[in-house]
C-alpha cells in the first residue's frame, strides 16, 4: 500500500545486487526483531506493481516468500524472505552437479504448479528472477 520510508518496518542494508540500473536487492533486517530479510528497490510503474500483486497472492515454497512492500511515488520496497542472486551462488554449486539438479528440479516445480494450477505462464525465466536461501532451496520471482 501507500505510505512513507520512514514508516517502514525493516532497515535497508548493503547493495547485494543492482541490474542495469532498473532494480536493486539489499540485505535487510525487520526492525521488530531483528530477523533477515531482502529488500528490492524497483520502480514504481503498472508491469512492478503487477508484480507485487502477484507474488502476494501466489504461495510456493518456491516461488520467493512475499514478507512486505510499501510504495514511495517513485519506487516499491518490496520485502521478501531472506535470498541471494543464483549468480553469486552459482560458483558454490559447480563442483555439486546434485544441487544443480535439486535446483532445477524445484525450479521445474514451481513452473509446473504455476502453468497446470493458476494457469499462468510466467515469461520472465531469466537468471537474474532465480534466487537461492541460505539452505541451497532455489526461488522463483
Amino acid at each position: 500500500g501507500q505510505g512513507s520510508s520512514k514508516d517502514f518496518p525493516y532497515e535497508i542494508g548493503e547493495l547485494l545486487f543492482e541490474k542495469e540500473n532498473r532494480w536493486k536487492m539489499h540485505h535487510g533486517t525487520n526492525k521488530a526483531d531483528n530477523s533477515l530479510v531482502t529488500v528490492f528497490k524497483l520502480p514504481n510503474n503498472d508491469f512492478t506493481n503487477n508484480i507485487i500483486k502477484r507474488i502476494k497472492t501466489l504461495r510456493h515454497p518456491r516461488m520467493l516468500e512475499y514478507k512486505n512492500s510499501i510504495e514511495t511515488k517513485e519506487e516499491i520496497y518490496l520485502v521478501t524472505e531472506p535470498v541471494i542472486p543464483i549468480s553469486q551462488a552459482i560458483e558454490e554449486f559447480r563442483s555439486r552437479p546434485d544441487a544443480i539438479s535439486w535446483g532445477l528440479f524445484q525450479l521445474i516445480t514451481v513452473l509446473d504448479w504455476l502453468h497446470n494450477n493458476c494457469n499462468l505462464t510466467h515469461g520472465q525465466i531469466l537468471f537474474d528472477n532465480i534466487f537461492c536461501t541460505r539452505s541451497g532451496d532455489w526461488k522463483l520471482f
